[in-house]
């Protein structure tokens, strides 16, 4: 038995087609400015998995800066206050 370890999965329903290379660039972007709040994750065919986590407002008002008002409409409607975790799948 592992002590001390916390593990935590969540379902995606339905994924959101957001953009093209443009969105992706900006968000190559993104995480080099922000990687305190940025997970990133490789898979062998060459897709990358971006998560995004911290406070709504955090990540709104960070998202907003790079220009990822995409990104930033998937979050609205979120309580400003909520600790969330926004995936990005980049094929």
């Amino acid at each position: 038995m592992r002590m001390g370890v916390t593990t935590y999965a969540h379902v995606v329903r339905r994924w959101k087609m957001v953009g093209g290379r443009d969105l992706a660039e900006k968000l190559d972007n993104f995480v080099e400015a922000f990687r305190d709040c940025c997970t990133i994750y490789y898979s062998d065919g060459g897709c990358v998995l971006y998560e995004l986590y911290g406070l709504v407002s955090e990540l709104k008002s960070a998202l907003e800066k790079r220009g990822l008002e995409e990104l930033v409409a998937l979050l609205e409607g979120i309580d400003e206050n909520e600790e969330v975790s926004l995936l990005v799948n980049v094929i």
